[in-house]
């Protein structure tokens, strides 16, 4: 509806009929050539700095390039020009959203509305600027082949989480564990909470019945909080084995330069108690993921580990030993809301063991 009129108040102006250029824009937006009608608009609005139609047009190519930036700038000129400009409003909001600004994105809208309550494209764009409520639902099995024990570990696990985007989520994972001839049973809540916008909180806790393999109890504490591109991260994980306690602080920064792909890495410190001693352990990890879309998702990680103990092992519980782990994954999302994931890594030890590891998974989101 507002695409029409604009095309209307462009062919009806004195500038249209001074110059075609508009007209031209128009024609190559409509066509998909962003970049031809970014430079004809640009071009326009040099001789004509204050036409609407124009200033409009460029903020819509670059939000379709992607460049949310540029045409968060765009329509905050036009709106500057004309503060009720309700199609830069609606593009406005569109944009915040893209950032994941969903507070500036409703005012926007919201002041759009209150200026043109009729408006189609509010009433198309309103359910989109809604928080929705997701469930997901996992079942995987994961497959450990130790270079160092005869028999593989196997883990079968479940889980379930239910979240409010930008808002909260919580879940719970019960996973089934067969390791150096031990079973065990774990059992994970966690959940997450967003202060402001761009400020997450998340917390965690664990228990297992008393076996060697898993920590009896674990708690996570976790804070997060984007900076435009950019996300420091402090996490602190605490767990209690029959043996020994570990205490992991891991500071971490992440980079997301464009929507669908995140890059970062961090640094893990661990203290490991026992018998009334200690031992301090460091290690550093980066990692790379790329989503596009719900559909198709990559994954690799890379990390440099020391440790001291693994929970359960034959001949003792305490060896040293330093490694290199790296991996990744993929998910594939199947018809409208079904997912396959599959993950692998490898780790190899300077005492020379080595352990290879496989997950399969199937989800639904609801």
């Amino acid at each position: 509806m507002w695409r029409i009129l604009i095309i209307l108040v462009v062919f009806s102006t004195p500038l249209f009929a001074a110059g075609p250029s508009v007209q031209e824009a128009l024609k190559k937006e409509s066509a998909g050539d962003y970049e031809g009608a970014q430079a004809i608009y640009e071009a326009f609005i040099k001789e004509n700095p204050n036409h609407e139609a124009a200033i409009y047009g460029l903020g819509q190519v670059h939000y379709w390039q992607g460049d949310y930036k540029k045409s968060l700038e765009t329509y905050q000129v036009l709106l500057a020009i004309n503060p009720e400009h309700v199609p830069a409003m609606i593009g406005l909001s569109k944009v915040y959203l893209a950032l994941g600004e969903q507070k500036k994105a409703d005012e926007m809208l919201r002041q759009a509305k209150k200026i043109d309550p009729e408006n189609e494209e509010l009433a198309d764009l309103s359910p989109q600027m809604e928080r929705k409520t997701r469930i997901r639902i996992y079942g995987g099995y994961t497959v450990e082949d130790l270079s160092y024990f005869a028999d593989n570990t196997q883990v079968t696990y479940q889980e379930i989480e239910v979240s409010k985007e930008k808002k909260y989520g919580f879940g719970l994972r019960t996973a089934y564990l067969r390791k150096f001839d031990n079973n065990g049973l774990d059992t994970r809540l966690s959940g997450h909470y967003y202060f402001r916008e761009k400020t997450r909180a998340d917390l965690g806790f664990s228990f297992a019945p008393s076996v060697m393999i898993l920590a009896q109890e674990s708690a996570t504490a976790g804070l997060a909080h984007s900076i435009g591109m950019v996300t420091p991260e402090l996490h602190y994980a605490f767990e209690n084995y029959s043996q020994a306690d570990r205490h992991l602080i891991t500071p971490a920064v992440f980079f997301e330069p464009i929507k669908f792909l995140k890059a970062g890495g961090g640094y893990e410190y661990q203290r490991l108690l026992f018998g009334g001693g200690h031992r301090d352990l460091h290690s550093g990890f980066a990692d790379l993921r790329v989503a596009l879309g719900e559909r198709f998702g990559l994954h690799g990680f890379y990390k440099r580990t020391q440790s001291a103990f693994e929970g359960g092992r034959p001949g003792g519980a305490f060896v040293s030993y330093s490694a290199h782990v790296g991996g990744g994954g993929i998910s594939l999302g199947l018809m409208e809301n079904y997912a396959v994931t599959f993950d692998a890594s490898t780790e190899r030890r300077n005492n020379g063991e080595a352990v290879n590891s496989y997950t399969l998974a199937f989800g639904i989101s609801l």
